[in-house]
């Protein structure tokens, strides 16, 4: 992908965001967790919401915040 076609999809935080919360949606062999959805990491719930200004769901039963990257790969890492 070219810089310019890279920062038309992705050069604002929130196109970043939306791209991850895409992805996290889908199905992701990086992290169990993200298989199909967000699952809180804490209990286990699926239901969420997104905190305005801050970039961390919030889960609806115990109301942890949990960081849209946590447990997510990186191209450093393996997915295993």
């Amino acid at each position: 992908m070219s810089l310019p076609a890279f920062l038309e999809r992705y050069g604002t935080e929130a196109q970043c965001r939306d791209a991850l919360m895409r992805m996290c949606r889908e199905a992701n062999p990086c992290s169990g967790r993200w298989l199909g959805g967000f699952r809180c990491p804490h209990c286990g719930h699926a239901g969420h919401c997104q905190l305005r200004g801050r970039p961390v769901l919030q889960c609806n039963r115990c109301k942890r915040h949990v960081s849209l990257t946590v447990y997510s790969c990186s191209p450093d890492q393996s997915c295993r």
